[in-house]
């Protein structure tokens, strides 16, 4: 399903300013959470709780918007796409999840697994590696619309 040829796949810094987008949106949603889960003047919360907080919780918002939305605000701002490296669809629950286990691997060794994607002839990291997963240009990406599927196929599918 895959014609690599005409494939063009999201490059370095096209996916590092999407991760920045990403963060800076994030870091504005979730500088809100010590005041909804202590209130504005209630206990406080240690840093690195919070720390550890937010990490799981930005990994888990961009396994969903994966799954659901094929990228998060700031992949879909800068006309990015995740899909399944082999069929070019969305990828499942479990691609998503390790995915976003594998953004932990691909920082931890100095960042060496998202630099990657600068020498990789897909450009995938390793967490796209290890997912299965690629990132696609928008104009190189058509989108797979579930909405077009007949009833007897989704209960199919269900099965």
């Amino acid at each position: 399903m895959n014609d690599e040829t005409n494939t063009e796949y999201a490059g370095f810094w096209r996916r590092l300013v999407a991760l920045w987008i990403d963060m800076v949106l994030f870091f504005i949603v979730s500088s809100l959470i010590p005041i909804i889960v202590y209130g504005a003047t209630g206990g406080m919360v240690s840093l690195m709780e919070l720390e550890w907080l937010n990490t799981w919780l930005f990994l888990l918002t961009a396994a969903i918007c994966w799954r659901h939305f094929e990228g998060t605000p700031g992949q879909l701002m800068m006309g990015c796409y995740v899909v399944d490296a082999n069929t070019q669809r969305a990828v499942s629950y479990k691609q998503a999840g390790i995915r976003a286990l594998g953004y932990i691997l691909s920082f931890l060794p100095l960042l060496l697994g998202f630099l990657w994607i600068a020498w990789d002839k897909r450009k995938q990291g390793w967490h796209d590696k290890l997912a299965g997963t690629v990132v696609l240009l928008d104009r190189q990406h058509e989108r797979y619309d579930e909405s077009q599927k007949s009833l007897a196929q989704l209960l199919k599918e269900l099965r």
